[in-house]
């Protein structure tokens, strides 16, 4: 793995720590400081081995703290760490910025790509021996039913528009969470929100934080809804719950839906994951629904989440390796029948580090995707190496290749 600027500040701090380790675990621990003190000074030990850590907990404004008789100056949300009256650290002082990495094509032609036959289909298309769905006379949150076998969950219902609710009309998920793909007698009408927001708060809270509007155009009669709920991973603690305990977060659809202000009555049918996910594609156990195109039919490629495979030797080039998803949307990547990474090509200018990070990340500007490169591991590779993706947002993998890090 390339050692990154964050590798050798680390690096740097754990060298001073071992450095002073006989003095921190030997000796007193210091007192506390008084509640409210924005600087304090923690010491170990005493004499010429006397340690001491001298700390500006302020986010904005840099301090002059003084320590035995000697000014020093500390950076905002800084320490230094001091050894007989020298500095030994200072968390603010970072390495040389390290150069960019660059990436190199290891195949001199395009990877061949075949496409499913059909696109993945919805619920309602699925065979027989899958089973019937999960009934329920209202929405539940998903992770209960995915039971981190699937990111993915579908839910389903039919309704009836009046002709008084026909035309422009808003489609409210009360409840939802993280990203939405809405279809409408088959036909996708929405995928989103974008950007997401971290910190929503309570999930089960009166507020409008997991809630997605969804406008949409209908006709009159009976439609058939499709909901596909993507969850994009765990949250980080409960801060972003609200304090809540982090076993109350919620994926999926746990709230009311409504069409023009009527809730839909149900009932809703619930089915865990995608079709291609049973049947093993993304493991190379299955074939897709219709089975693989030739690269000769891909002319026939419609909307819809899609299946991807292409096949590959392994590169010649010392490593490391990444793959370079140019092109694509969001999705998930298999290699070797192991699953290698989710993936979202989310364009840059909706990203806002905190303020708080600030002194030690420099926001890239640059127009493109948040991440375009993913690593691949060593152990992963074969001498024959099968890759498998779902695409979920129509796009197509042309510009996928394999790409040798600097």
């Amino acid at each position: 793995m390339r050692k990154t600027r964050k590798y050798h500040h680390l690096a740097a701090m754990h060298a001073a720590l071992r450095e002073v380790e006989t003095v921190l675990l030997e000796g007193k621990r210091p007192a506390l400081p008084v509640e409210g003190d924005r600087s304090p000074i923690f010491i170990y030990g005493e004499g010429a081995e006397e340690v001491a850590f001298l700390c500006n907990d302020d986010s904005k404004a840099p301090k002059q703290i003084r320590y035995r008789e000697t000014e020093f100056t500390l950076a905002p949300l800084s320490v230094k760490l001091l050894r007989g009256g020298g500095v030994l650290f200072d968390t603010h002082e970072l390495p040389e910025t390290q150069p960019k990495p660059e990436f190199w094509p290891v195949f001199p032609k395009s990877l061949a790509w075949q496409a499913a036959r059909m696109a993945e289909p919805l619920p309602a298309a699925w065979p027989a021996e899958t089973g019937p769905g999960i009934c329920v006379a209202a929405p539940e949150q998903q992770l209960p039913h995915t039971r981190d076998r699937s990111d993915y969950c579908w839910y389903e219902t039919e309704f009836e528009v009046a002709e008084s609710e026909a035309g422009d009309g808003l489609l409210l998920l009360t409840r939802a969470a993280d990203f939405i793909q809405v279809f409408i007698d088959g036909v996708r009408s929405f995928a989103g929100p974008v950007p997401l927001v971290e910190e929503r708060g309570d999930p089960d809270a009166d507020s409008d934080a997991y809630t997605v509007r969804v406008p949409l155009r209908l006709a009159p009669g009976r439609r058939h809804l499709s909901i596909l709920c993507a969850a994009l991973g765990l949250i980080k603690g409960d801060w972003m719950l609200g304090k809540r305990n982090m076993i109350y977060e919620r994926k999926g659809l746990w709230g009311a839906v409504t069409w023009c202000g009527r809730t839909l009555p149900g009932p809703w049918t619930i089915r865990p994951g995608l079709l291609g996910e049973q049947l093993g594609v993304g493991t190379a156990v299955a074939l897709p629904p219709g089975g693989w195109m030739s690269s000769c039919e891909r002319a026939v490629v419609t909307e819809g989440l899609r299946w991807w495979r292409t096949e590959f030797e392994r590169p010649a080039e010392q490593g490391p390796y990444a793959l370079d998803l140019t092109g694509l949307g969001k999705g998930l990547v298999w290699l070797n029948g192991q699953p290698l990474t989710r993936y979202w090509l989310l364009a840059a200018e909706t990203a806002k580090t905190p303020e708080i990070f600030l002194n030690w990340i420099v926001e890239d500007r640059t127009p493109g995707p948040t991440q375009r490169y993913y690593r691949i591991p060593a152990w992963m590779l074969q001498d024959h190496n099968e890759l498998v993706l779902i695409e979920e947002l129509d796009n197509t993998p042309e510009q996928v290749c394999v790409v040798r890090v600097s």
